[in-house]
């Protein structure tokens, strides 16, 4: 298996004098995670490192930063308040090897898989309701701490959906609240968690409300959680995707149609009248 490129050069050193870089274990396009040993505590953590933009400079650059460090406080103060979502267990700006500066975060290291892994074994695979209920129990209990908190998490799908045995316990975490944001639909130039200043804010379409496709929808938000939340349990009961199509577009169209909506008996599931009102207010 081919070595994961280093873009910081973090691999064998120290940030901080508190987090060892032993390995990369994920890249994407506005950040590196990192398998690493937390010498004080004598423990694995990850270390999220925040790819900047190139563009940004002076004032610009220094809100940017304050604003990624206000998040990462922000997320911590959630950790607090729930064990429903990965722990954050600090935040920082440190200068790489590379002498690239580089915002990071560390967070707990979860043994584990994704949902996303587990359905792609068991594609086709329908799960009885109150399983899949169960099932996503704690994810809804994380979400909705956050939302209590005012933290939306903007992505939720099976791959942000960490499957663990956490103290002999079989239980589900809400992972990946890179994109988390206050709920404000500030203009979004300058936050570090919305592609770093591109316009444009990370979501995935198989899991997208309308309104992360389209602005005439109204602003993104807790919502928009809810509706994700309730298309994975949809999926879970049917053992397919809930919106139909291959491409952004058809996704798109999916996602907007308000005569169609993917719920459990427009799928062909047999449920109470209760839990359809309930995926299709989710869903609305």
């Amino acid at each position: 298996m081919p070595l994961r490129e280093d873009p910081f050069g973090w691999v064998g050193h120290v940030i901080d004098d508190k987090y060892r870089i032993d390995s990369v274990v994920g890249e994407g396009g506005f950040g590196v995670v990192y398998r690493a040993h937390h010498l004080g505590f004598e423990q694995a953590v990850a270390v999220k490192c925040l790819k900047l933009n190139k563009a940004l400079e002076g004032d610009v650059r220094e809100a940017f930063l304050k604003k990624f460090l206000d998040e990462g406080r922000l997320l911590h103060r959630l950790s607090r308040a729930t064990a429903d979502v990965v722990q954050a267990l600090d935040v920082g700006v440190a200068k790489s090897p590379n002498m690239v500066e580089t915002p990071y975060l560390v967070l707990e290291w979860i043994d584990g898989t994704t949902l996303d892994k587990e359905l792609r074994k068991r594609r086709g695979t329908k799960m009885p309701l109150d399983e899949a209920v169960q099932l996503l129990e704690p994810a809804a209990r994380g979400l909705a701490i956050a939302h209590d908190q005012g933290i939306s998490h903007r992505d939720v799908k099976p791959a942000n959906l960490m499957l663990s045995d956490v103290g002999g316990r079989f239980t589900m975490k809400v992972v990946d609240f890179g994109i988390a944001k206050a709920p404000t639909d500030e203009p979004i130039e300058a936050s570090p968690h919305d592609g770093l200043g591109s316009g444009m804010q990370a979501f995935t379409p198989r899991y997208g409300a309308p309104e992360q496709f389209s602005r005439r929808f109204g602003p993104t938000g807790t919502w928009t959680d809810v509706y994700a939340l309730a298309l994975i349990l949809v999926e879970l009961v049917i053992g397919a995707p809930a919106l139909e199509g291959d491409d952004p577009v058809q996704l798109y169209v999916a996602s907007t149609d308000a005569k169609h909506r993917p719920t459990l008996r427009a799928k062909g599931v047999d449920c109470s009248s209760a839990v359809e009102s309930v995926i299709a207010r989710a869903l609305d």
